[in-house]
């Protein structure tokens, strides 16, 4: 890699991959519509920071020209969001996907990384789940992230472009602030006294950021097949309810109260994956479990203003 291109690279795991690539002597381009956040986590003098959106074609183009590398991490990702509203999550990921591609095609980048989704995808497949695993969606979120894998595989055997297809457990970490997951509210609510809602009884697989962005890493490095798929993953399956009791412990609070509700539309009640695969093609492990993550998250939170 001697430059690169980041979508999404002013949101959680674009500043978390690029906070990382900063370390190395490389050309770093970011683009974001900064919808999610209102301005970018970091500004460096080696980062180029462009507002773009993927939705526009000729954008995305001319922002990434010279690039080898393109890591395609935008996208609209809440399922919640994507029932209320499935075309604009339509038009978001997978028209905003095949406005990258076409640029990355057209540039002639080496290799195209792009974020799909393990959870929302794989839908309420038992678990745990592999790359293997018949992909069920059961929201429009997670069913625009399987098109998009498609996209990615036709393009890799029609246009010659080199994809990598990394479907993401839940991700935790630092630059989330703008994020409207469980994590987030949780905080907020343990902040203010406030009780904490859990909808069902879920399971979710969480991983680190660090470790989520090492991962991407080794995938656009590693000597592979176009068009493979790997899930980052810890390989935990952790109950949501756990993940509540432990944020009250790092964060000081005692005798929390937890309402339990219906589980919503779309939303998967239990997943876990393995990430073997990553782990002996890629070299791939996780090196933070929940309760070390969740103290990283936590202390960025407490030192982070706009939380």
């Amino acid at each position: 890699m001697k430059k690169v291109f980041v979508t999404g690279g002013a949101g959680f795991v674009g500043s978390s991959l690029i906070n990382v690539l900063l370390n190395s002597e490389l050309e770093i381009v970011s683009f974001d519509n900064l919808s999610g956040s209102p301005k970018p986590y970091i500004n460096h003098p080696n980062i180029k920071n462009i507002v773009g959106d993927i939705k526009n074609f000729n954008e995305v183009f001319e922002a990434s020209s010279g690039c080898d590398t393109f890591f395609h991490l935008a996208a609209s990702g809440n399922v919640i969001d994507s029932i209320k509203d499935p075309i604009a999550n339509l038009e978001s990921n997978v028209l905003g996907t095949l406005n990258c591609l076409r640029a990355a095609s057209a540039n002639n980048v080496n290799k195209f990384i792009f974020s799909s989704t393990g959870g929302a995808l794989m839908g309420n497949t038992p678990p745990p789940v592999n790359e293997e695993s018949v992909p069920s969606p059961i929201s429009p979120y997670g069913a625009s992230k399987l098109a998009c894998e498609g996209y990615c595989k036709a393009f890799s055997s029609s246009f010659g472009l080199h994809t990598t297809i990394f479907r993401f457990a839940n991700v935790i970490g630092e630059f989330s602030a703008h994020k409207k997951g469980v994590i987030n509210r949780f905080y907020k609510n343990l902040k203010n006294d406030k009780e904490l809602v859990i909808f069902g009884n879920p399971t979710r697989d969480f991983i680190y950021v660090r470790d989520l962005v090492n991962g991407l890493i080794l995938g656009a490095k590693a000597n592979i097949d176009a068009a493979e798929i790997f899930h980052l993953c810890s390989g935990v399956e952790t109950k949501i309810s756990d993940v509540a009791e432990l944020m009250a412990q790092i964060c000081g609070k005692q005798n929390i109260k937890i309402e339990f509700q219906g589980f919503r539309d779309g939303e998967v009640e239990r997943t876990f994956a393995s990430n073997q695969k990553a782990s002996e093609l890629l070299n791939f492990k996780c090196e933070h479990d929940i309760q070390s993550a969740l103290e990283s998250t936590i202390n960025w939170f407490d030192n982070y203003k706009s939380i």
